[in-house]
């Protein structure tokens, strides 16, 4: 009967919570501005390393890329312009085959994926780092309903944290180059916390 009233005050609520929500992210990028003036000159000069870092292991001769191919390092903008940064790499690799004789006929093809975020935190003097590492399984597609989805994702690691910007070094840069170059693994990373295995 009063299905307009339920409508009005919930839209009411709707409005009121934005509202919260766009003052929390105003709060935010306000935050991240003032940090970002802080920290511009470290940032900007570890940032213009890293990519400088991937145009030159793009320059290698292919034999040397084997494995891995190109990096890929762009900026990206953001609703917070928080100075957003994504390095990624990716490989195929052939994975174990299974039990059975026709496992061994048809491998499993897997793409090994490495991403990584890197952009400025809201809290003073700190950079936030996100760590990704992905195994996407192909599967052939079939006509059947069953197996409609090319891809399966297995396990990988996930995992968001802020570093200081005196963290921001050479030897840093280097380490992220090797880890998306597939030269060293995730736990070999100088990061200051343990990174665990995402479910």
């Amino acid at each position: 009967m009063a299905d307009w009233l339920d409508e009005a005050e919930n839209k009411a609520k709707r409005g009121e919570r934005s509202g919260s929500d766009s003052e929390r992210i105003r709060i935010k990028k306000d935050r991240i501005t003032e940090n970002y003036i802080q920290i511009q000159k470290e940032y900007d000069s570890f940032v213009t390393e890293v990519l400088n870092l991937i145009e030159r292991v793009n320059n290698l001769p292919e034999a040397d890329r084997k494995g891995f191919g190109k990096l890929e390092g762009k900026r990206k903008d953001s609703k917070l312009n928080n100075h957003l940064l994504i390095f990624s790499s990716s490989r195929r690799i052939e994975g174990k085959p299974g039990s059975g004789i026709l496992n061994y006929f048809f491998p499993k093809h897997v793409k090994h994926v490495r991403v990584i975020y890197l952009s400025v935190s809201k809290y003073p003097g700190k950079c936030s780092i996100e760590v990704k590492e992905s195994f996407l399984e192909r599967k052939r597609m079939r006509n059947d309903a069953s197996n409609s989805s090319p891809r399966k994702d297995q396990e990988g690691y996930h995992h968001l944290l802020q570093i200081g910007v005196e963290e921001l070094t050479h030897p840093f840069s280097r380490s992220l180059i090797d880890f998306l170059a597939f030269k060293k693994k995730i736990e070999e990373l100088p990061l200051t916390i343990p990174l665990k295995k995402q479910e």
